[in-house]
């Protein structure tokens, strides 16, 4: 069996999280972690704007990491298998 396409999807889609992780930690960095009391109040909406941000790529962090974990043991399962299944042949 070739499991070329396979590792080249299961390839992609951890790409896809790392880029994900790396965008958010861009994001993160404007975060502003001190809470503002005095001002006109416009930090108050730019901080909440990044907040909902980091919690939309927070959910589809999360999804794609679970996703990426259960394809990996789905392929290792299958290829796994595989071997098994090539060991059991008799020869001849």
């Amino acid at each position: 069996m070739n499991w070329t396409l396979y590792l080249i999807i299961w390839g992609v889609l951890a790409l896809g999280v790392l880029a994900l992780a790396m965008y958010r930690k861009q994001i993160a960095n404007a975060e502003n972690d001190s809470l503002q009391l005095s001002g006109d109040g416009s930090g108050i909406e730019v901080q909440k704007a990044i907040s909902e941000k980091l919690k939309a790529i927070d959910k589809w962090g999360k999804v794609l990491t679970i996703v990426l974990v259960v394809l990996g043991v789905i392929l290792a399962g299958a290829y796994g298998y595989a071997g098994w299944e090539q060991g059991m042949k008799v020869p001849g």
